[in-house]
C-alpha cells in the first residue's frame, strides 16, 4: 500500500516538472542508481530533482536531514566529474642566475593527485626529455645528457596536481621555453613556461687614449653578461652622451663580451659607463675621472691625465 502511494507521488512529481519544462516526453528517463556520462543542463536537473523526489519517498521524515547530505555529496561528486580537466603554468616566466638553481611548477586544474600519472618536463618537441616520472618513480629513461644529475622533483603537493621541477648549476644554454605534460588514462594535458637565464658580468675595464690633437678616446670593455647588455655614457650632470661605437661578441660558453668607445674633446673631465641587463635592469657603472696633473692649460699629452676609475653596481631606480 505505501509502495503504491509513493509511485503515485512520485509520478505526479514528474508530471509537474514536465508542465514546467525540466523534460519532456522524448528525454530520457532519469535513473537515481546511475550517474549517466556526460551529464549537463537540464538533464542534469531532471536527475537531481529525481534524486530529491525518490529521497522525500524513501526517508522518513526524521531522517530528510541524511538524505539531503546524501544528495549534497552526490551533486557535488557530479560536478567534479564534469570539470573538464586541464594542466596550468604556475611559473610563466622565471629567471635565474647562471650557477644558480630555477624551480619551474604546473598544475592540475581542477585539483586531483598526479601520483598514478605520468609526468614529463620536456623542451621543444619532445626531442629533449628534462625529467620523466612513471608508474610511481622517477626515472632517467631518455633524459637528455646535459640535464642527467641536475634535476629533482618537489612532489610535497603531489596530491593536490601541483608538481614543481628544480634544475641545479643552471647555464646559458637552460634559457628557453620547457613543456610540462600529464598523461593518464583518457587524458593527455600540456603546459608551456619560460626560463630567462642572466649573467651579471664579471668584470669593467677602462682605457683613455689621447691623440694630442685636443681629441680624447675613451674606451670600456666587460665581458661576462647574459643576454647581450645595454650600454650608454653619462657625463657629470648625468646627460646621455652618444658613443662612437659598440660590438659584441659571444663566447662558446654562451657569454657576451662588450666594447664600447667614446670620443671628445677637453671638455671632457667626468664620464660614466653605464652597462645594464636588459631583463633585469640591474648592472655594473664604472665612473671615469680625468684631471690635468699640471693644472695648467688644455692637456696636450696622454702622462698629462691622472686617472680615477671607481667601480660599483648599482640597481635601477623603482
Amino acid at each position: 500500500m505505501v509502495g503504491k502511494e509513493n509511485q503515485k507521488k512520485m509520478n505526479a512529481e514528474i508530471e509537474r516538472m514536465k508542465i514546467k519544462g525540466n523534460f519532456s516526453n522524448d528525454s530520457p528517463a532519469p535513473s537515481p542508481l546511475l550517474n549517466p556520462p556526460g551529464i549537463s543542463g537540464s538533464l542534469l536537473s531532471v536527475y537531481c530533482n529525481t534524486v530529491v523526489i525518490i529521497f522525500n519517498m524513501m526517508i522518513p521524515e526524521s531522517s530528510a536531514c541524511l538524505g539531503y547530505c546524501v544528495m549534497f555529496l552526490l551533486l557535488k561528486a557530479l560536478t567534479l566529474t564534469s570539470g573538464k580537466l586541464m594542466v596550468t603554468s604556475l611559473t610563466g616566466q622565471s629567471i635565474a642566475t647562471v650557477s644558480g638553481q630555477a624551480e619551474l611548477s604546473c598544475q592540475l586544474s581542477p585539483p586531483q593527485s598526479a601520483e598514478h600519472m605520468e609526468v614529463l618536463w620536456f623542451r621543444g618537441d619532445h626531442s629533449k626529455t628534462v625529467h620523466l616520472y612513471r608508474g610511481g618513480y622517477e626515472t632517467k629513461e631518455d633524459t637528455s645528457p646535459e640535464y642527467m644529475g641536475r634535476t629533482e622533483l618537489l612532489k610535497e603537493a603531489f596530491g593536490e596536481g601541483k608538481v614543481t621541477l628544480r634544475i641545479h648549476n643552471i647555464s646559458i644554454y637552460d634559457d628557453g621555453q620547457y613543456q610540462c605534460s600529464f598523461k593518464d588514462s583518457g587524458f593527455y594535458g600540456v603546459a608551456n613556461m619560460n626560463l630567462s637565464v642572466i649573467a651579471q658580468g664579471v668584470k669593467t675595464q677602462i682605457q683613455v687614449q689621447n691623440s694630442g690633437i685636443g681629441v680624447v678616446m675613451v674606451v670600456c670593455d666587460s665581458g661576462g653578461w647574459y643576454p647581450k647588455p645595454n650600454v650608454e655614457w653619462r657625463d657629470q650632470k648625468g646627460e646621455r652622451i652618444p658613443h662612437s661605437s659598440t660590438s659584441y661578441s659571444q663566447d662558446k660558453a654562451g657569454f657576451f663580451h662588450m666594447t664600447t668607445t667614446l670620443l671628445g674633446n677637453n671638455s671632457l673631465v667626468n664620464l660614466t659607463c653605464y652597462i645594464s641587463n636588459p631583463l633585469t635592469g640591474e648592472g655594473r657603472r664604472t665612473n671615469i675621472i680625468l684631471e690635468d696633473m699640471k693644472g695648467e692649460g688644455p692637456r696636450s699629452t696622454e702622462k698629462d691625465y691622472a686617472l680615477c676609475v671607481r667601480i660599483y653596481t648599482y640597481l635601477p631606480s623603482p
